[in-house]
């Protein structure tokens, strides 16, 4: 767009008029770019945050990119460390009176660890997986269909935000196993379980499928995690002669998810 140089005071305010539209013309495309540009989230909370497009906005949703789920994987971590305090401190501040059993910091601890890590991060993930319930309607049915290949391939963003909150607490609890000297079965378990989700992520397999693996079907884990503060060896000695009508209606409540989830669905 060429734009004269006027020389001419006696121009007409017509001609003026003209020239400056010219001249806002000749500049309106590059300002358009710049603001339509779509910038992505660094920090992966929501599940919309998930949903990455190229920097036009035109292609998506594409996976976050591996520095943005490194950092949100830190600040999970993080927080599962804060939340675990958090509840060690309420029970030592508000429950330690319920039972003498209750009044010893090592049991204390324990709880912490299996109410504030195990018990909530297994309810996140089922949480969000049940939110997703409609994306799996395809595959929950008996009739046989030839879409494997496109589920298996196709990026799902609530997968990815599941299977990245799986990982993290994967990694919290795989150190929790090594402090607490849970054996070498829990350890290798945290280990495949926390590799699956990464290769789940990165390339990128199936992450439609971690809706339901490794999001609803954690609902049982959820009441087992509740249930091991009763176990003598992985949770509170002498919890279950303490409070044996929480411990029945805990372990009522796993046994049916359990066989919903992990034996009907699955």
């Amino acid at each position: 767009c060429r734009i004269g140089i006027v020389t001419d005071w006696e121009l007409e305010l017509g001609q003026v008029r003209q020239l400056f539209e010219e001249f806002i013309m000749c500049n309106q495309t590059p300002i358009s770019r710049r603001t339509t540009r779509k910038k992505n989230p660094f920090f992966l909370l929501s599940t919309a945050s998930y949903h990455w497009t190229d920097e036009k906005g035109e292609k998506g949703p594409l996976r976050p990119s591996k520095s943005a789920s490194l950092f949100t994987g830190v600040i999970l971590l993080l927080s599962m460390v804060i939340i675990e305090k958090l509840v060690y401190n309420f029970i030592a501040t508000y429950c330690a009176g319920l039972d003498p059993i209750m009044e010893i910091k090592r049991h204390q601890q324990v709880l912490a660890r299996h109410i504030g890590v195990d018990a909530l991060c297994s309810f996140v993930v089922a949480y969000v997986g049940c939110g997703n319930w409609k994306i799996l309607s395809e595959v929950l049915t008996f009739k046989k269909d030839d879409e494997s290949s496109r589920r298996i391939y196709t990026y799902q963003p609530s997968g990815h935000q599941i299977l990245l909150f799986f990982l993290a607490y994967q990694v919290k609890n795989l150190y929790d196993s090594y402090v607490w000297n849970d054996g070498i079965i829990f350890i290798l378990h945290h280990i495949f379980a926390g590799v699956t989700a990464l290769l789940g992520m990165y390339p990128g397999v199936a992450s439609m499928y971690g809706i339901f693996f490794m999001g609803i079907s954690e609902l049982s884990t959820f009441f087992l995690c509740l249930l091991a503060n009763f176990d003598p060896s992985f949770g509170v000695d002498g919890l279950d002669v303490a409070f044996p009508k929480t411990r029945i209606f805990l372990a009522s409540l796993f046994i049916v998810t359990f066989i919903a989830v992990r034996i009907i669905m699955w």
